[in-house]
């Protein structure tokens, strides 16, 4: 027997006796990595972690714009808490109602596709925008973190590294950021996550329902955002390379029909456009980048000789748009889109080179620039604006890295699976290469460098994650088999390792918790400064009563904001409560002897708690300091004194 058995050739281990003793693989159906209990428990415990992180801060959204604005749902009264772009798929999903489909539409209908209006319509037919409509958002941004989590699930057969994914994806600031923003781009990161979890799943389960589910997503995404028109193509590359590496055969008939349907649905778009408009088209938004982006910047370099200046930018730029504006007054849109679109191209031919490297400038100004979604389109407060552009700028650099390190991997991958073409190596080239095709889909058609935090690069972000996770299992798999290579005990030989990985899942449930509870709190953390600009906005609306509490927050924060205490000193002489108000003057004149406001206060508040000489002495001062103050020369002469006298 010992002869015979000496004889038989050596096999290199199978990818799955190899790779057992790594937490990061499962190695059978036994094991509790595989359980679907635990699987479940994760998928809720990332669900509420996102959802929490994303409820607190559109809360926080919704709390300061009613500060700001009586009534949310009138578009031109809440333009700060509505972007520009906002405005137009707002007034869309209001047509909706009024004969969208039967009547020529809103001009901005050519602009923006009708998907997003009429994922609004049904918030703005109930009375539930804008509160519905985010808090939509934020249900939306938690299942993309779920589906996050799937994919890595099925993707890597780890629980670990699939709660991993979705923890990663729950805490991103650029998915929290997005709930609050009336745009489309959450809506359309979540069909692309939904997209490729059917998709997987029909490569995986060879079944064809799945494959048509995802067609059907993928087709109600181009009606989203027209990014995804050229979508039908490329999906077929990504799901052979999905049946490659789960070793199973391509399904031709459902993944035509998933193509057919995307590719009818883009058509009949295009066809409805061009019986209202006379232009067989998604959207023209690429005209008008071509005439609003692109050509005031190829001219104005053209001028310079180098990179031009902004300020040189937008100055052609204002005066190119009044000059279409001018030209094309009372004309029809098809005729305005021409327009622009002749424009656009008549610098495209001349400077084609030159084109090209403004694209290019403008892909690195975007890497460079981090987001800023948040200061300028969200009515935040000094410190959640600083908290989570810290934190997108963060995570702009760690995406950027994560891709430099990712293609050093894609590239010794590449080169082990030449020259050791294990079933392992193989499934995860080939789930490498689905994902890369996406990423380089959504980062070149967009024409934006996506690690810049842009939020119409979201999409790529989950691809990152799943990329991540990838990476983390296979070199967990090269660890242990070079730990079994030098004679050293495998990773979970230890007890200690064995009882953490039965528990992996709990644990981490744990963890995902913990981390939602932890960036909810700072998120909806406030410095004393953003309680004394709510408190501000409330005077400035005559809520007097209600900005005492505000003020009163920002003191505790910070006893010496001398600007809250002027504020508090305000609001209680307003109110009658000159007791109160009298201990803050004193300290503010104090502080300030030249502030003849604080002064003037501070006699009304003398006056009106009996100390009659006192408050002239003051009145006199604010007087003195601002002759032209009416208000204390008027508050002396009903004290029965002529100004300047004693």
């Amino acid at each position: 027997m010992s002869a015979e058995k000496s004889t038989e050739p050596i096999e290199s281990p199978s990818p799955s006796s190899r790779v057992n003793a790594s937490p990061f693989v499962p190695s059978g159906k036994d094991e509790p990595d595989t359980g679907k209990a635990s699987l479940l428990v994760l998928m809720i415990c990332v669900f509420f972690c996102a959802l929490s992180l994303r409820l607190f801060f559109v809360n926080e959204v919704l709390l300061q714009s009613s500060l700001l604005y009586a009534d949310l749902n009138t578009v031109e009264r809440a333009g700060f808490l509505v972007p520009p772009d906002s405005t137009a798929y707002i007034r869309l999903a209001k047509d909706i109602f009024r004969g969208y489909f039967s009547a020529p539409p809103d001009p901005d209908a050519l602009w923006r596709t009708m998907g997003y209006p009429a994922f609004l319509a049904p918030f703005y037919l109930f009375d539930l925008a804008p509160t519905g409509i985010l808090v939509a958002q934020a249900a939306l941004g938690s299942l993309v973190a779920v589906l996050t989590l799937l994919i890595a699930k099925m993707l890597t057969g780890s629980t670990l590294l699939a709660g991993l994914a979705g923890l990663l994806s729950a805490v991103s600031p650029t998915g929290v950021g997005l709930c609050a923003l009336v745009m489309n781009d959450m809506l359309l990161a979540f069909i692309v996550a939904a997209g490729l979890c059917f998709l997987y799943l029909g490569a995986m389960k060879e079944k064809p329902v799945w494959i048509i589910m995802s067609g059907l997503s993928f087709g109600g995404g181009v009606l989203v955002k027209p990014i995804l028109m050229l979508w039908s193509f490329l999906i077929i590359p990504i799901y052979l390379l999905f049946c490659l590496g789960e070793q199973k055969p391509a399904k031709w008939k459902a993944l035509g029909a998933a193509v057919i349907i995307q590719m009818v649905v883009l058509g009949l778009y295009c066809t409805r456009n061009y019986a209202y408009e006379g232009i067989f088209t998604p959207s023209s938004n690429i005209n008008f980048v071509l005439h609003d982006y692109l050509r005031p910047r190829v001219e104005e370099w053209v001028k310079a000789g180098r990179l031009p200046d902004n300020r040189a930018v937008r100055h052609n730029r204002d005066e190119t748009r009044a000059l279409l504006d001018e030209e094309t007054r009372g004309s029809s849109t098809k005729e305005k889109i021409s327009l622009m679109k002749t424009r656009g191209m008549q610098v495209l031919r001349a400077h084609p080179l030159l084109t090209l490297q403004v694209v290019l400038q403008d892909m690195k100004e975007h890497a460079l620039s981090g987001w800023d979604y948040f200061p300028r389109q969200l009515p935040l407060g000094a410190f959640q604006v600083g908290r989570l552009s810290y934190a997108a700028e963060q995570e702009s650099h760690v995406r950027k890295t994560t891709l430099i390190l990712l293609s050093v991997f894609f590239c010794a991958l590449l080169i082990s699976t030449g020259v050791r073409p294990t079933a392992r190596n193989r499934k995860m080239f080939f789930q490498i290469s689905a994902l890369m095709l996406i990423y380089a889909y959504f980062s070149v058609f967009s024409g934006t460098a996506f690690w810049g935090g842009s939020r119409i690069m979201y999409p790529v972000e989950i691809v990152l994650v799943l990329l991540t996770v990838l990476a983390l299992q296979a070199g967990s798999v090269m660890c242990t088999g070079m730990l079994e290579k030098a004679g050293l005990a495998p990773l979970n030989a230890s007890p200690a390792v064995g009882v953490i990985h039965r528990n992996i899942p709990w644990v981490l449930a744990l963890c995902v918790l913990v981390a939602g509870a932890y960036g909810t709190l700072v998120i909806i953390e406030k410095d004393s400064e953003t309680y004394n600009t709510f408190a501000m906005m409330l005077v400035r609306r005559d809520s007097i009563a209600e900005s005492v509490n505000y003020f009163q927050n920002a003191l505790q924060l910070d006893s010496g904001n001398l600007q809250a205490k002027s504020g508090l000193a305000y609001a209680f002489v307003r109110l009658g409560r000159y007791g109160e108000a009298v201990p803050l003057l004193r300290e503010l004149v104090r502080v300030r002897p030249g502030d003849p406001n604080n002064h003037f206060l501070l006699g009304v508040a003398l006056a009106n708690s009996g100390s009659r000489q006192e408050s002239v002495v003051h009145f006199q001062e604010a007087l003195r300091l601002n002759p032209n103050l009416k208000n204390a020369r008027e508050a002396l002469r009903m004290l029965g004194i002529q100004p300047g006298e004693q």
